[in-house]
C-alpha cells in the first residue's frame, strides 16, 4: 500500500484580504519573510447611506452622483407576515405593512430601506 502524496506547495501565501496578526507572509519577489506589521496599510472605506422614509425622497445618489427622487419598491417583511396571521392575509395587499426599499431611477442602485420592524 502506497502512502498518500503531500499537498502541493503554494507560491503565494497572501490569500487573505486582511493581514493576520503574528502571521508570516512570503512575497514572491523577496526571499525573506515579512511579518504582518511590515505589510502595506489597509484602508477601510465606509459609506453611510442616507436616511430614507416611507415615501420617495430627493437626494444625491451615492453611485451615480445625480440628484434624483428615489424610486420606492415595497417588499414583504417579517412584520407583514406576522400581521397577516392576525388579519387573515389582508396586510399582504397594503404597502403600509411592508418595508420601503429606495432605488435610484437613473442607475437602479440600491439607496436604502425603511423597515417596519
Amino acid at each position: 500500500m502506497k502512502a498518500p502524496e503531500p499537498p502541493p506547495e503554494y507560491d503565494d501565501l497572501k490569500c487573505h484580504d486582511m493581514p493576520m496578526p503574528n502571521a508570516v507572509y512570503y512575497s514572491s519577489k523577496q526571499q525573506q519573510p515579512m511579518t504582518s506589521s511590515q505589510n502595506a496599510q489597509v484602508t477601510a472605506v465606509f459609506q453611510v447611506l442616507p436616511y430614507v422614509g416611507r415615501e420617495s425622497t430627493t437626494l444625491v445618489c451615492p453611485a451615480c452622483k445625480a440628484t434624483v427622487s428615489t424610486q420606492v419598491r415595497y417588499t414583504n417583511c417579517t412584520f407583514t407576515y406576522m400581521m397577516s396571521l392576525f388579519l387573515f392575509g389582508i396586510p399582504l395587499c397594503f404597502n403600509a405593512f411592508k418595508d420601503a426599499c429606495h432605488y435610484c431611477p437613473k442607475c437602479n442602485a440600491f439607496i436604502g430601506t425603511h423597515k417596519r420592524m
